[in-house]
């Protein structure tokens, strides 16, 4: 589950109550860091960026194999 929290101007995105990000300011193409204005903003851009973040892998099944080896067609 993804939350987020707009503290002091920081937002910071949590995942399974695990922080994953922490933006201070808002990321620009010039490098400059301009402080967010607001939350909305701050949000506005983690909603375009946040699908890879919600990727969830699917779970792996594990399968028991047969500890002998094969000895067919062994001559």
């Amino acid at each position: 589950m993804i939350t987020t929290n707009f503290n002091n101007g920081t937002l910071e995105v949590y995942k399974n109550g695990q922080c994953i990000i922490s933006q201070p300011f808002k990321p620009t193409s010039t490098g400059q860091q301009p402080n967010w204005e607001n939350e909305a903003e701050a949000l506005e851009w983690w909603n375009s960026i946040k699908e890879p973040y919600e990727y969830e892998p699917p779970p792996i099944e594990l399968t028991k194999e047969s500890s002998t080896p094969s000895t067919e067609g062994a001559q």
